[in-house]
């Protein structure tokens, strides 16, 4: 069995998460936070936004090397239109 639907409804799910959150507190959550109401680890929040950011449907702001901690913006996705 193939593990990418599981994957991707945990991405999904952080997606959520961070729009949530911004609409509820006016800013994005840091990592901590994000993983405190995913209930999941630092390193497995970290991981997720990683391949998010990748993926371009989520971005955020760094500076001198590092994640600016409530920078996290989610990239709103293009829907394509087939025109026949």
């Amino acid at each position: 069995m193939s593990r990418w639907p599981r994957n991707e409804a945990r991405k999904a799910a952080v997606l959520a998460e961070i729009v949530r959150y911004l609409g509820e507190h006016g800013v994005p959550p840091t990592l901590e936070e994000l993983a405190d109401e995913l209930r999941v680890s630092l390193p497995v929040a970290h991981k997720y936004v990683e391949r998010l950011e990748a993926e371009g449907r989520l971005s955020s702001l760094w500076v001198a090397g590092r994640r600016s901690p409530r920078s996290l913006r989610v990239v709103p996705s293009r829907q394509l239109v087939l025109v026949e």
